[in-house]
């Protein structure tokens, strides 16, 4: 089954604009969602928004009982310091700004009771007055489901301009990165920091500087943390003078101190660009955006590695009537699926009104590109190089990079999903531009010979290391399963094998041979683990590991994730089987 998508009305009425959630919050617990958004007037059309600048914007929200099917929508009752508009001077005249009119000793105040970012009854939203110059920005608190909301509380201990929106990583009980912006030191927009909190939110330092000052802005980041413990962060960027935005991704190891940039995920976001919004779902990770260049909409990529490659540009709508859309939130709704809040629009002088996307991934797909590419590659240029590195001959790398598509195609067997026996096919990660950190680069022999010795030396290295590790590992795995996990290997077999042969009849003999040679190896072992107890399916195991390293790796995380699945499907079947308490 193919992602599936729904799409979804929140928020519209004639005659006005209603917009911009990415500068609020959107939350989620269980099936009951609130979003806040602006709420203002269609006015005459400026350089991209159609908007009327003589009557503000205030804060409104939203309400869902059902995941995002339906909503009631309701007003905002937090304090809006300065004025009536929130997080929206910049699409105001001077008469209606709040900057102007806000005190920061007088109309913001200090935190008493502390936050608690591991509850998740408690959430905090950022505001701001504008995006440039000298911002002032603050924070409110809800512990009732956004009914009502303490605050405005100032940023107590930073001492420089911030244009604030929602985004923060919890570190623990009332530890936490904020990921804000500020202007640069010429006073325009803008630049991404990191502030943190350790006395939940009394307090904050400034942590680093997400990557150097622009040319530019790099702005409006949407940030996780990584099952490492790195903190992954996106932002929506732009050169000077305007033109194409594109999404870039940095990474910090040390709790946002320092940041490395990673580079361009989303080469084209469209005219005036667009921010992310970036969720994650059964450990794939999702970057949803709007896209302002017809056809306007809102589009997606996934990564099954934490960020380190991303998958082709999915497009979930491009039914949009101008650029004038997206601004994305996401959450995760009961069911496991995600929701994308956004504001939308039919046409010129057409209502801005606020949207939704219920985002369904399919199940189970991509297991095989997402786990076996890096393996595959790095094991096919390893005897490829070997083979001709006492020529010199030019390694076209295109060839390999083919193997993951071609193992994309062909079915492997599901037993979790699909009680009638169908199989989810593997979809194929992008090598067009943005499917990685630096699309269309071309690597040369100097470039292929460093990155193949490193892979390889890695590779090696975690053998040797995590050998006792790995052979706990298949334990476990193949504990009281083994015909199912045979099934399983077996299906990743066929599929290598299938791969190899259609590549060898397309002129990509060499490669279709190793793809073909490691599915046989792995269909050998497959057969062998049926009916073997565990102590005979360890030993098998560990010969194999030491003989096939790199194929062996492979299975035994393919062999990993779909144990645990296994066990979270037996364990939601033993729940429904469960008798009801009367209510």
């Amino acid at each position: 089954m193919d992602t599936q998508f729904r799409n979804l009305e929140i928020y519209r009425r004639c005659g006005e604009f209603a917009g911009w959630p990415a500068n609020y919050g959107l939350w989620s617990w269980g099936d009951e969602m609130v979003v806040v958004f602006a709420r203002g007037k269609l006015g005459a059309k400026g350089e991209l928004h159609e908007l009327d600048r003589d009557y503000p914007f205030v804060p409104w929200q939203a309400r869902s009982l059902d995941g995002g099917l339906t909503w009631i929508d309701e007003p905002f009752c937090g304090h809006v310091p300065g004025g009536l508009s929130l997080s929206a001077d910049e699409h105001l005249n001077a008469e209606l700004k709040v900057r102007p009119r806000l005190s920061v000793r007088e109309d913001l105040c200090s935190i008493d009771d502390p936050i608690n970012f591991l509850d998740s009854e408690t959430i905090v939203m950022c505001a701001r007055t504008d995006v440039e110059g000298n911002a002032v920005s603050w924070f409110y608190i809800s512990r009732d489901r956004c009914l009502t909301w303490q605050g405005p509380f100032r940023f107590t201990g930073l001492h420089l301009p911030i244009s604030a929106r929602t985004d923060i990583v919890p570190l623990g009980r009332n530890d936490a990165l904020f990921m804000l912006s500020t202007s640069k030191d010429d006073g325009t927009e803008g630049r991404v920091f990191c502030a943190r909190t350790v006395d939940g939110g009394r307090s904050f330092i400034l942590q680093g500087f997400v990557g150097p000052e622009p040319e530019g802005y790099s702005i409006m980041p949407a940030s996780m943390a990584l099952s490492g413990g790195a903190i992954l962060t996106l932002t929506r960027c732009m050169g000077r003078g305007g033109g194409k935005g594109w999404i870039e991704a940095f990474t910090s190891r040390d709790q946002g101190r320092t940041w490395t940039q990673e580079g361009c995920i989303v080469e084209n976001t469209g005219s005036n660009g667009n921010p992310p919004a970036l969720g994650r779902i059964e450990g794939v990770l999702v970057l949803v955006y709007g896209h302002r260049d017809p056809p306007f909409g809102i589009r997606m990529r996934m990564s099954f590695d934490d960020g380190r490659t991303w998958g082709a540009e999915t497009v979930i709508r491009s039914d949009g009537g101008t650029a004038d859309l997206g601004y994305p939130k996401l959450v995760q709704r009961g069911d496991g699926s995600l929701l994308a809040v956004y504001y939308f629009n039919d046409g010129d002088r057409e209502e801005r009104y606020i949207a939704a996307s219920i985002v369904t991934p399919a199940k189970d797909k991509n297991i095989t590109i997402a786990v076996l590419s890096p393996i595959m590659s790095s094991w096919a240029e390893e005897e490829r190089f070997r083979r001709v590195r006492g020529t010199k001959r030019a390694i076209h790398s295109s060839g390999l990079r083919q193997l993951p598509a071609r193992i994309g195609r062909f079915e492997m067997q599901n037993d979790f999903t699909d009680s009638a026996g169908r199989s989810a096919s593997a979809q194929t990660p992008s090598s067009s531009p943005g499917s990685g950190f630096s699309p269309g680069t071309r690597t040369s022999i100097s470039d292929l010979e460093a990155k193949v010795s490193e892979d390889v030396s890695a590779a090696r290295e975690t053998i040797r290391e995590g050998a006792d590790t790995a052979v706990e590992k298949a334990k476990e795995v193949m504990s009281e399963r083994t015909n199912f996990a045979a099934r399983q290997i077996g299906g990743v077999a066929m599929a290598l094998e299938k791969a190899g042969a259609e590549m060898q009849n397309s002129g990509q003999a060499e490669v279709g041979r190793f793809a073909k040679q490691i599915g046989r190896s792995v269909q050998t072992v497959a057969r062998r683990m049926e009916g073997k107890d565990i102590g005979e399916i360890a030993t098998m195991t560990e010969d194999f590991g030491r003989k096939q390293p790199l194929a062996f790796l492979g299975i035994a995380a393919l062999a990993g994730l779909a144990a645990s699945r296994f066990l979270t499907a037996s364990a939601k079947r033993q729940t429904a089987a469960a008798p009801r308490e009367p209510s």
